[in-house]
Formats: C-alpha cells, sequence, structure tokens
C-alpha cells in the first residue's frame, strides 16, 4: 500500500496532464481497425509568460505539495519498514533520507503542471493582479496566515456539523411522533 502511495505521488503530474486532454487516445481505440475518431482538440495553449506568472504565484504561495508529499511518503516507508528492522532503525531512516533527498528539486515537472492549470484558468492580466495581490503585504499575510485559518474553519465546521446534527435529529424525531413513528 505505501508503494502504491509513493507511485501516486510521482505520477501525480502525469495524471493532471492527461486529466488536461494531452493523453492519446484509449487502448480500445488504438486496437480497433474502424476509422479514427476526429483529433482531440489540443490542451488550451498557454503563453510562457502566462506560465511565468502562475509560478510565481505558485512560489510565493507555497501551494506546492510536493515536498510534504515527499515526506510523508518518507515516512510512510520508515513506518512500514522500521517495525521489522527495529534495531536497525536509524540506518533505515537515513538511507530514505538520502533517497529521498535525490528527489528534491525535481519538482520542476509538477510545478510546471500545476502552473499551467492556473495558466489555462486564468488570463495572463488575471494572473498579473493574483500576483500582484499576493506580493503585497495583504497577500503575504493571508498566505502566511492561511494554514491558521484552514485549521480554524475545519474545527468551527466541526462544532457546525455536532450543533446541525443535534438540531435536525431533534425536528426529524418530532416530525416523526407527530406521524406516529417512534425513532
Amino acid at each position: 500500500m505505501k508503494t502504491k502511495l509513493f507511485s501516486r505521488v510521482l505520477l501525480a503530474p502525469a495524471m493532471i496532464v492527461l486529466a488536461l486532454g494531452v493523453s492519446g487516445p484509449a487502448p480500445a481505440q488504438q486496437a480497433s481497425s474502424a476509422p479514427a475518431p476526429a483529433a482531440q482538440p489540443a490542451a488550451p495553449q498557454v503563453s510562457p509568460e502566462a506560465l511565468a506568472l502562475a509560478r510565481k504565484y505558485i512560489e510565493i504561495t507555497s501551494i506546492s505539495p510536493y515536498a510534504s508529499a515527499l515526506a510523508l511518503v518518507a515516512s510512510q516507508i520508515s513506518s512500514q519498514i522500521v517495525p521489522q528492522h527495529p534495531d536497525q532503525a536509524k540506518k533505515i531512516d537515513d538511507t530514505i533520507r538520502a533517497v529521498i533527498t535525490t528527489y528534491k528539486g525535481k519538482d520542476d515537472q509538477f510545478l510546471d503542471t500545476i502552473a499551467r492549470l492556473y495558466a489555462v484558468t486564468f488570463t495572463q492580466a488575471e494572473l498579473q493582479q493574483i500576483v500582484d495581490f499576493y506580493s503585497s503585504p495583504v497577500g503575504q499575510k493571508l498566505t502566511q496566515q492561511r494554514p491558521g485559518l484552514a485549521a480554524s474553519q475545519q474545527e468551527a465546521l466541526g462544532i457546525l456539523q455536532q450543533q446541525l446534527g443535534t438540531e435536525v435529529m431533534g425536528k426529524v424525531k418530532t416530525a416523526l411522533l407527530a406521524e406516529g413513528i417512534k425513532p
């Protein structure tokens, strides 16, 4: 299972590219002797300037999960192997760290794929406005505060769900009792 996750992390950029419509025909279409269907439209073209602005946005906001994914993969691999050889934990972790280090700095393809998603979604002018905002003091503050805000939002959502669940359950029970159904 750990290897599958590791593969998914490394294959994510390719999957995103495929989702953008860059893939070729399905295997069944390749093997078919029927006439080939009309060519799929190519992925929307974006200017190098738009890609650069999208990359800049990603860098400013630190939204790339590549480093986090590497850390998670290292942790998961360690938790899978170390219990089998607890006396070799340090050596195993050092080896995992060494292998993971070879992947650092190889996030360009992944970042380019993510940047392309933004460049296809937003115009160059919009990307410039986004970059300008996130380069501003308030944009930088938003970026810095985002993790804490996300955690607070999750907590608030949990409280809301609990309150709604209790309230809705009470009303449903009352309505069912009125219908002669004992919940």
